[in-house]
Parts: structure tokens; sequence; C-alpha cells
């Protein structure tokens, strides 16, 4: 006996699927009484707001990927707000995002949330945050550093408790707060601990640390 085996049918009219250069519809192609969707891919690289990459699984939906300084609102990218930025590469389909605030460097300041170099004889700490209001350059460096003026800052010297030839004092300093380390690896005392014996010579270049708190 024999079987009768259908082939699908044939091709119904244009059965060559198309694809569109500017994001039109998808071609379709009719087979076996069907009608099955290609796709309808863009050459421009999908819908605005980022390239889209895969089929997204089996509901269909692209992956959509934001561009530089852009961030996911509701599935969607959308601008970083004025004075933030953000990688490329946030994908739409997941999670939302958040951009992060520009720090300006030293010597910048803001002015409409952008970091612009201070004028030429001025100076800023670094810091300003470029999301925030404007800032300004100062031209005096000891007020943005110390709070006082060049004309109003103290000078002054520190002396080792007991000084000696070649003890190398002041050869590393560390200040922390009020606190103030001065190091002399050239310090002959063997005393050990703190408020040692200093006229103690008898262990050469031992070395020694002074320390002093510093009054505001």
């Amino acid at each position: 006996m024999l079987l009768a085996v259908g082939c699908g049918g044939a091709v119904e009219g244009d059965a060559a699927p198309s694809t569109t250069p500017d994001g039109g519809e998808a071609g379709s192609l009719a087979t076996g009484g069907r009608s099955v969707e290609m796709g309808g891919g863009t050459e421009s690289g999908g819908e605005a707001g980022g390239p889209t990459i895969g089929d997204g699984g089996a509901g269909g939906a692209r992956s959509v990927l934001c561009q530089e300084n852009e961030r996911v609102v509701s599935h969607e990218c959308v601008p970083c707000p004025a004075g933030d930025s953000h990688p490329a590469g946030d994908d739409a389909t997941g999670a939302d995002t958040v951009c992060a605030p520009v720090l300006c460097a030293v010597n910048y300041h803001v002015i409409d949330h952008a970091c612009e170099p201070c004028p030429a004889g001025t100076y800023n700490v670094a810091g300003d945050d470029a999301s925030e209001a404007d800032t300004a350059c100062d031209d005096d460096p000891c007020q943005l550093v110390f709070g006082v003026t060049c004309d109003e800052f103290e000078q002054g010297y520190l002396k080792a408790s007991n000084t000696g030839a070649r003890d190398w004092f002041g050869y590393s300093v560390s200040l922390s707060g009020d606190t103030l380390a001065v190091g002399a690896p050239g310090e002959d005392s063997a005393a050990t601990g703190v408020n040692g014996n200093q006229s103690d010579d008898s262990a050469e270049d031992s070395g020694a640390v002074y320390v002093r708190r510093i009054a505001p």
C-alpha cells in the first residue's frame, strides 16, 4: 500500500522574505497555509536610545543597550541628569539604573553643570560636584587649604628636643589632624617606648620618631 506524505505545501505568491533598510514592516513567508513573521531587523541599529541585540528569548522582545551617558528608566534609555555621567551598555529590558555625579579635578570649578578650568592665577580643590550649583575658584591657595589667607598664615619651625649632628631630623614628616610625627633615622638613642632616655647615644643610627600635637 502506498502512503501519501505532505511536503508542507507549495509557496504561494511572492514568498521571499524582505527586510527593509529603514526599519519597515517585516517580510513574511507563506508556507503550508500559515504566515511566519521574519523579525523585521533594521540597518540603523534598532529603536532610538541604543542598538538592539539578540531576540530576547521566547517572548520575542529585543535587548536595547543604552548609549554613553544614558540610564534605564521604566525600560527606556533616557539621558543622565545634567552634571552626571554613566558608561554605555545598560540593558533597557532589565532594572532601572542610575547615573553618577561628575567630580571636578583640582583647579577646576563648576559652570552650568560642567567642569571648567580655573582662570589664570586662581585655584580650587578637587571634588566639586558638577550635578550641583556653580562653584568659584579662589586667588589665595592658603584660604582653600588652611582657611586663612597667605598673609595671615603663621610660619614657624620645629626643633628636636635633643638635637644632634647627622640625626637627619625631618627626613620624614606625617600630619594627621593636629598630630605631627617627624622621623630622624640617624638618631643614636637606645631608648625604647615613649619619653625614653634621650641622652643615651649607645645605639648608632637606630633612629627615632618625634611626636607633637599642633595647636589649632
